[in-house]
């Protein structure tokens, strides 16, 4: 038995030994090259543009951003072409977000899609992204941050809290090579001050950005696609006195449950959403003193949130895309999955929405 403990404490400093000297690699390494975090492709004057913001390491938890840029004919020698402006070896294993100028994304995002098919580097954790300008514009405001991940982390923060839908790379292969569904991406806007947010989402067909979802469509696709325990919407109220009334919604809990109803020439499908809601801010001149007042103020909730999610979905089969992904729906819930027939009768299909909200609390008033 002492052997055996001799033994066991033989591994352990031998471990601990390992992971001293591999930190201490690691930090050596990272001294020594350019780590790039966020790239953009743009299009100009027939030519591709890219752009990397690329973080070096000076000192111990500092880092300096630069912006690298490179034109080409192709997507392809993004590395070899932007190695050549810096005096540290690239290296894009940690790349955490891509990014498309629109009209780049207007004219197909196929090659670089392929490329990260193939690239094992380049991990799910990758976001892709659409900047409304230019993807250049969109990260050389954000280089004065000192944060190479400053797009990324305004993203997921985004889609952690607020109304952004959320898609990972490998989530957005699928709904580019499989069948039944669209891929969607967020869509970066300049403010006033000339400063990114998140604006919307980017809506694709194949390859191509066809539309852009902005204000309540956001929330309606993130509603209609996934469980959610975050975002905000303002719904109107009936006006008195000439004044309009609006309450800010928050998004305590929402599950969507769909319901395949017929699958024959004309698919019909219903989508019942429970939520339950807060209301963030309210006029002072609404009372919810009684039920019935707060009964009413539900009522008024579903009718809103099914007009407009039903709004959405119209839309979107008037433009022959399906980022909430029916006919995903179908595929894995009938083995009869005919996709060309699915989506010759799409711009037909039913949806019936019904919303059920259960008002949990009144939040603060105004």
């Amino acid at each position: 038995m002492r052997g055996v403990w001799k033994t066991v404490r033989r591994i352990a400093a031998l471990f601990t030994m390992t992971l001293v000297l591999g930190g201490c690699c690691s930090s050596q390494i990272v001294d020594r090259i350019s780590l790039v975090q966020t790239v953009g492709y743009d299009r100009q004057e027939g030519k591709i543009l890219t752009s990397l913001l690329v973080g070096e390491y000076t000192e111990e938890d500092k880092t300096k951003v630069k912006l690298l840029e490179a034109e080409s004919n192709n997507s392809f020698d993004m590395v070899p072409l932007l190695n050549k402006e810096t005096n540290k070896p690239i290296e894009y294993g940690q790349m955490r977000l891509m990014m498309f100028g629109r009209s780049y994304a207007e004219q197909g995002i196929a090659n670089v899609l392929k490329i990260l098919s193939r690239d094992v580097k380049i991990q799910n954790r990758c976001l892709l992204a659409v900047s409304d300008t230019t993807a250049r514009e969109a990260m050389a405001a954000t280089a004065d941050s000192d944060d190479t991940l400053f797009l990324m982390n305004m993203i997921a923060q985004n889609t952690r809290t607020a109304e952004l839908p959320g898609k990972n790379l490998q989530e957005v292969m699928y709904g580019y090579y499989g069948e039944g569904r669209d891929f969607f991406l967020p869509y970066i806007t300049m403010d006033s001050r000339h400063k990114p947010q998140a604006g919307g989402v980017a809506l694709f067909k194949g390859d191509r950005i066809v539309a852009v979802a902005k204000g309540a469509e956001t929330l309606y696709l993130k509603l209609l696609s996934e469980k959610t325990r975050a975002g905000m919407l303002l719904v109107p109220l009936e006006q008195k006195g000439g004044a309009d009334q609006y309450l800010l919604l928050r998004i305590l809990n929402s599950r969507p449950s769909w319901t395949l109803r017929t699958n024959g020439s004309v698919p019909s499908f219903k989508i019942a959403l429970h939520m339950k809601v807060g209301i963030k801010s309210i006029a002072e001149t609404i009372r919810l003193e009684d039920d019935s007042q707060a009964a009413k103020l539900e009522q008024t909730i579903e009718r809103f949130i099914e007009t407009g999610m039903s709004d959405f979905i119209e839309k979107c089969q008037k433009l022959g895309i399906d980022p909430a992904g029916f006919g995903d729906y179908v595929r894995t819930h009938r083995r009869s999955w005919d996709s060309e027939a699915f989506y010759a009768a799409y711009p037909t299909m039913k949806a019936e929405v019904r919303v059920n909200a259960k008002l949990m609390q009144s939040g603060t008033i105004d």
